[in-house]
């Protein structure tokens, strides 16, 4: 799996994800298991958007590099018995991603991490077979990790962690009016 990990306060998150959205990604975003194989697609980050990653920070991105259709799986057992979620692995490819955002841990004012990655290998609904990400998957995602990189600068918080941080974010950690979640 490919990945970056970057910090920041839930707004600096939406605005860069309002930025993806501009360079034509889709936001997907299912915040709880549905009763039927089905999510919704933004091509804009709107309050409705946003409302839901405040309840659920989790979503994933579609592009052009995305060929087959969001695949889902049924689950079985538990209390989300028979619901259905995405299925990350199959059909796509779609990009796992989490925002940004500011919560509490054990109590404390925490950064808690947001992030953006890629599987190994995704299954071809068509021929079942499993498929390395494309060039177009690869180099959206360095587009995004750009984007990210831009947006939240590199930063040493403690000898040798460094860490992607926005500039609101990291003046919270800086004022220690919040910690970073791994402390």
């Amino acid at each position: 799996m490919s990945q970056i990990e970057y910090f920041a306060t839930f707004d600096e998150s939406i605005e860069i994800l309002r930025a993806l959205t501009v360079e034509g990604l889709q936001v997907i975003v299912q915040p709880e298991f549905a009763d039927t194989p089905h999510a919704t697609t933004f091509t804009s980050v709107d309050d409705t958007v946003t409302r839901i990653l405040e309840r659920a920070p989790g979503f994933f991105l579609a592009g052009p590099f995305t060929r087959q259709e969001v695949a889902f799986m049924q689950l079985s057992g538990g209390t989300a018995n028979g619901k259905f979620a995405i299925n990350w692995l199959a059909g796509g490819p779609i990009l796992q991603c989490l925002a940004a955002r500011v919560g509490e841990v054990d109590g404390v004012p925490c950064l808690l991490p947001g992030d953006f990655s890629y599987q190994d290998a995704y299954r071809n609904l068509n021929t079942n077979e499993w498929e390395k990400p494309t060039a177009d998957l690869k180099g959206a995602f360095r587009k995004i990790t750009s984007l990210v990189k831009a947006r939240c600068p590199a930063f040493e918080y403690k000898p040798g962690s460094t860490v992607f941080i926005a500039p609101k974010a990291r003046a919270m950690l800086e004022a220690n009016t919040v910690t970073i979640s791994a402390d």
